[in-house]
């Protein structure tokens, strides 16, 4: 069983709980993922009116990453986790790549539309998300290649709006769990042990569901 962890913006792989998750599962016997896609710094981002800078993290330049250094690895019997972003880029892939089908997904603070639309948000999110947003997917073509998923959101996230993240959960028939004062669920969690437990139950019940009895 393999494990693809997909971070979110202004994301280094080596923080928030993604380093102690990735121990844990490994212990467990379990393969993982923990790809590094390109971002730029928070403070490094120019407002949308200066034409000369050009943002690391684009859709594109994270689909160039996947393909060169995570398709390649991928294995038949997969359980993706996203964190914000991540959970965004995820369908981006799974939509171009139609061929790959989960054994399930965690999708933790997600979201699909662009975020606090209309309402006063640092101008960086938007700088280095915008390639990404859409307002809509196939999403009964979706469901299917994510066989089950579980959408993790904060009640006092102050980035995501819980409604992004219900939205989100719903048109994708998701199994929603609110998490009380969890924030963004991001860089102050150095474990996760929701996300954990969550991800042993999906592999313990993909393995017995592939069980074949044989009777004589």
């Amino acid at each position: 069983m393999q494990l693809v962890i997909f971070h979110g913006s202004f994301t280094d792989v080596h923080t928030h709980w993604f380093p102690g998750f990735s121990q844990e599962m490994t212990q467990f016997g379990y393969s993982v993922l923990l790809p590094q896609f390109p971002v730029n710094s928070f403070d490094e981002v120019k407002p949308p009116s200066d034409a000369s800078f050009t943002p690391k993290q684009s859709l594109s330049a994270w689909m160039y990453t996947f393909e060169q250094d995570v398709l390649p690895k991928l294995e038949k019997d997969t359980l993706w986790i996203g964190h914000s972003l991540g959970n965004l880029f995820m369908l981006h892939v799974l939509d171009k790549h139609p061929e790959i089908t989960l054994v399930g997904a965690i999708f933790v603070v997600p979201f699909y539309k662009e975020v606090n639309k209309g309402s006063p948000h640092p101008y960086q999110f938007d700088v280095v998300n915008n390639t990404f947003y859409r307002d809509s997917f196939d999403f009964p073509k979706l469901i299917p290649q994510l066989n089950f998923s579980y959408t993790l959101y904060s009640l006092n996230d102050p980035y995501v709006p819980n409604t992004d993240s219900l939205n989100f959960a719903y048109q994708l028939d998701s199994t929603v769990i609110p998490i009380k004062n969890g924030k963004h669920l991001g860089s102050h969690l150095e474990k996760f042990p929701l996300v954990e437990e969550l991800a042993k139950s999906m592999i313990d019940y993909s393995q017995e569901a592939n069980l074949v009895v044989n009777v004589e």
